[in-house]
């Protein structure tokens, strides 16, 4: 049972490929017989199948002598008759009396069967192939491990496993409601569990006449055994058909819906359907690609390969052949103008390396297509009302993509072992990601809950049903297009998921706690560079912490130009609290065309910040927020125009979200603003405002004045913004300056001649 406990609890881990060494790590550690233990952990090349072999003879070894001490010696004397009597029977029982077998062993060689040689080296099995466990040094008729397997299948199961008894992993927080002896039972859907089970109180709230009958197992969770006060036979109905299935009443338990049943009441699809869909040597079933140049594009060739360091090379020459045997690169003889250099990376295990060329000669002289990328912000308004969640990968996905004939010979690389091509789309070229994107795009065209980032695709539902129907869609479509998908990496029907580094559930967005980690654990800044990478980090989970700008202002100083590095206290304290802000950053809620929308801007005398609120019930919760750094041209407004900047930037900044509403609400703290939006002619305004108003026309907003206390999200963003300037606004400045200035200027009698 304990082998069969760590295969369960291995389900719910992300090993992928390192799942059978964890588990026999796991095994080997655990197991109560120190001496096998150790045994083990001596013993080179150590695999999984060898230690559950050894193990299980071990343990059904100890089982038999203890049945033999336990007999009284009537009943062995009656055991010993019947082997006399019943040949056949009496072979089959020796594999399960050890102390007959070795008393056998005393006449016959432990290796081929015959008798014992005088010299073991004389046995004819030493160099022989066994034709059951195919091992060398021994015979079918003496291998052990066909009579360990004889016994265990011989054996009826002694335990049910139930593998989330108390659990409460979010991920797995299935239920459905099923009516039993006239009570609504609502089971966790639990396909760790090896039966279905409920609680003692539960159990009581059932018909009076419910008997209960003895257990015919025992069960045992992660914590250890648990107490079986009995089973019953539940009957029940679901989706309009009838099911009867062995219900099982557990001390201190939730009601579990089991693995078998789950399935039987179609609750859990076996992924074994679709299991074509998994695994490596993809290929998309598309038009290959062809790779475009410039017509002024001069070829590049590398004449030497560079030196690989000497405990590469074996990896190197490995993952060269598995390549070329996948079809992914193809041997090089005849000359070619473009030659490339091969960089061998080793991969975070130590144990393999991925083959990468220096195509960057070559990518300056690709066209590109310009294939427009979907942006997380487009992405995340399409989940609104998603609460069922399935994420895929595609394996290895640039490599399913079939490369043009005339391309290939522009990939080609050198290595010290010959020159190699591409045959597949190489993760180097510069126009690879918006060419998966599209061919991504087109696989799945016109599927509804379908989101798609290069190699990450997204399927979302409101139900369960639709959730599935859409996957199943999706997993068609995919086997008959030909591409592979990643099963270590796919997550199926989840309550939340991982995308895009976000985390996403029905409530909303929230930022990844791994992102956030990396930026927990970011030592302090030593110059303006790591000052830099620290804060590139950051802003990329800005829009989750709406203060974050605020508290990070004495490090954003240390980046102007022209100021000596001092790193002080103010600069410690900055450091300390973005830190502390970011593992209390608050969750957004996905945008909702129907909802009440808000936005709030404001400008201080060195940034702008804005927010966007949406109205859930009684309260205004958070879609995104936004700020930026004032140009130096743009601190020397007036407050009037910096504020009528604020407001204008800020709803350009979510135009996506407020284009095309019937209206919205524009809230700011500089009352003065308000009528200049919503009533005053543009020919009355100041020129600068005037331009921004323009900008602001294709809106249906009504601007509000409210005090600053209530606008403290978009205060305090103004007041801590981005590293981001305005430079656009600056030019547009001067432009209407000089327009302006000229429209002044009187006539001259040339220049009214000329026109």
């Amino acid at each position: 049972m304990y082998i069969r406990t760590l295969y369960e609890l291995a389900e719910h881990c992300e090993f992928g490929d390192k799942r059978d060494e964890h588990i026999r790590d796991r095994l080997v550690v655990g197991i109560s017989d120190k001496e096998l233990s150790r045994q083990f952990q001596i013993k080179a090349d150590l695999t999984l199948t060898y230690v559950i072999e050894r193990v299980r003879q071990a343990e059904e070894i100890t089982r038999q002598v203890n049945l033999q001490a336990n007999r009284p010696e009537s009943q062995l004397a009656k055991v010993t008759a019947v082997r006399k009597s019943e040949g056949q029977h009496r072979r089959k029982m020796q594999r399960h009396e050890p102390n007959s077998h070795s008393t056998h062993m005393k006449e016959e060689c432990g290796r081929c069967g015959k008798p014992r040689h005088s010299d073991q080296r004389l046995c004819p099995a030493l160099k022989s192939k066994c034709n059951k466990c195919q091992k060398h040094g021994h015979w079918e008729r003496k291998c052990h491990s066909k009579a360990v397997r004889e016994v265990t299948n011989d054996l009826p199961e002694q335990a049910y496993f139930l593998g989330a008894v108390n659990g409460e992993d979010k991920d797995c927080a299935w239920t459905v409601t099923l009516p039993i002896k006239n009570v609504k039972v609502n089971f966790k859907i639990d396909t760790g569990a090896d039966a279905t089970v409920i609680d003692q109180e539960t159990f009581k709230k059932m018909s009076p006449t419910t008997e209960l009958l003895a257990p015919d197992t025992q069960f045992v969770s992660p914590g250890g055994e648990l107490k079986c006060m009995g089973k019953f036979l539940g009957e029940t109905s679901y989706k309009r058909k009838n099911y009867a299935f062995n219900v099982y009443v557990i001390q201190g338990t939730s009601c579990l819906l089991g693995r078998s049943e789950a399935v039987k009441l179609g609750l859990v699809k076996r992924l074994e359907e679709v299991s074509d869909v998994f695994g490596a040597g993809g290929l998309l079933k598309t038009e290959p690609v062809k790779i475009a140049l410039r017509e002024d594009a001069q070829p590049y060739a590398v004449h030497a390969a560079r030196r690989i360091p000497l405990p590469l090379v074996p990896l190197v020459k490995k993952e060269l052949q598995r390549m070329e045997t996948e079809g992914i690169i193809e041997k090089v003889t005849q000359p070619t103008e473009w030659c490339a250099a091969m960089v061998p990376v080793l991969k975070p295990n130590k144990k393999e390396v991925r083959i990468c060329a220096d195509l960057r000669k070559l990518n300056k002289a690709v066209k590109r297509e310009k294939y427009i990328m979907p942006t997380v912000e487009e992405i995340l308004p399409k989940l609104t009302g998603s609460k069922v969640f399935t994420s895929l990968d595609a394996a290895s996905g640039f490599y399913q993509i079939p490369l043009h004939e005339e391309s290939k010979i522009l990939t080609t690389f050198i290595t010290p072992f010959g020159r190699y091509a591409f045959r597949r789309l190489p993760f180097g070229i510069t126009s690879a990601p918006e060419i998966f994107q599209r061919k991504m795009t087109e696989t799945l065209a016109n599927l509804e809950g379908v989101e798609i980032f290069m190699d990450d695709v997204l399927i979302h539902a409101e139900t369960e049903e639709q959730h599935d129907q859409r996957l199943a869609k999706v997993l068609k479509v995919i086997e008959a297009a030909g591409l592979k998908l990643n099963r270590a990496k796919c997550k199926f029907k989840q309550r939340e998921v991982r995308f895009l580094g976000h985390i996403i559930d029905e409530a909303g967005v929230r930022a990844d706690p791994q992102k956030v980690t990396g930026i927990e654990n970011f030592p302090q800044p030593q110059n303006v560079t790591e000052l830099k990478r620290f804060l590139g980090m950051v802003n990329y989970l800005a829009k989750f912490v709406p203060e974050l700008s605020t508290v990070a202002h004495p490090l954003y100083e240390l980046l102007k130009g022209q100021v000596e590095w001092t790193w002080g206290p103010a600069q410690c304290e900055a450091f300390r609290k973005v830190k502390t802000a970011l593992t209390t950053s608050p969750i957004l809620t996905f945008y909702d065309a129907s909802k009440p929308t808000l936005v709030s801007a404001d400008a201080s005398s060195y940034g702008l910040g804005g927010v966007l609120l949406q109205q859930h019930g009684d309260h205004w919760k958070p879609v995104a927020y936004c700020s930026r750094r004032l140009s130096d041209a743009e601190r020397r407004y007036a407050q009037i125009e910096k504020e009528c900047l604020a407001s204008v930037w800020a709803c350009k900044h979510f135009d996506k979200y407020l284009y095309g509403l019937d209206s919205f609400r524009l809230v700011t703290d500089h009352k003065p603003l308000v009528p200049l939006m919503n009533n005053k002619d543009l020919d009355c305004v100041p020129v600068r405002c005037q331009r921004l108003l323009m900008r602001f026309m294709r809106f249906n907003a009504i601007a509000e004045y409210a005090p600053g206390k209530t606008l403290a999200v978009a205060v305090a963003l103004s007041r801590g913004p981005e590293q981001r300037y305005g430079d656009e606004t600056s030019h547009e400045d001067v432009a209407t300056h000089i327009e302006v200035v000229m429209s002044q200027i009187p006539a001259t009698t040339y220049r009214m001649t000329e026109l």
